[in-house]
């Protein structure tokens, strides 16, 4: 082999896996969005951990992780990187929002599909700190939906023979 022919094979390798590596944080936060929009989490996942590595203090890279992580049913490692927000702005209203819904989801049981006594404090936090009223009506209707769901499980268990 010449060396122009190893200097293109040793650029062609650089520059493919550079398409796998984001320079800045802000460019893996962006190639972490481009992954959800194209719905693959795991990549999503891996982007936004190389976003916090640069800068373990990007909150909005903290709660799209979360999202991913959710998406994957790792709710655990969703909840803990809402705790890491939490820490860091106490009233970010989003990240009581998506630990609500993790611990919902987290908790859930075979026979019901979102546990609302575990998330309904985070919920109801949220729905407090939110200024976006898309998400107070979101909170709201699932507040609504477990208080029709508690009150009809009241009533079957009531029906029932003693």
């Amino acid at each position: 082999m010449t060396k122009l022919s190893i200097l293109a094979s040793v650029f062609a390798v650089l520059m493919s896996a550079s398409s796998c590596y984001a320079a800045t944080t802000q460019d893996a936060f962006q190639m972490g969005l481009s992954c959800m929009a194209a719905d693959n989490q795991g990549q999503a996942i891996k982007f936004f951990s190389e976003a916090l590595v640069k800068n373990p203090r990007h909150i909005k890279a903290l709660l799209q992780r979360s999202q991913a992580y959710a998406l994957t049913n790792q709710f655990p490692k969703a909840i803990s990187d809402c705790d890491a927000v939490l820490t860091m702005d106490p009233k970010n209203a989003e990240a009581y929002f998506q630990r609500g819904l993790y611990l919902g989801f987290g908790n859930a049981s075979g026979t019901q599909i979102f546990a609302l006594i575990s998330a309904r404090p985070d919920l109801q936090k949220a729905a407090r700190l939110t200024s976006d009223r898309q998400r107070k009506a979101e909170i709201s209707e699932l507040l609504r939906y477990h208080n029709t769901e508690t009150a009809g499980q009241v009533h079957r268990l009531a029906a029932l023979p003693q």
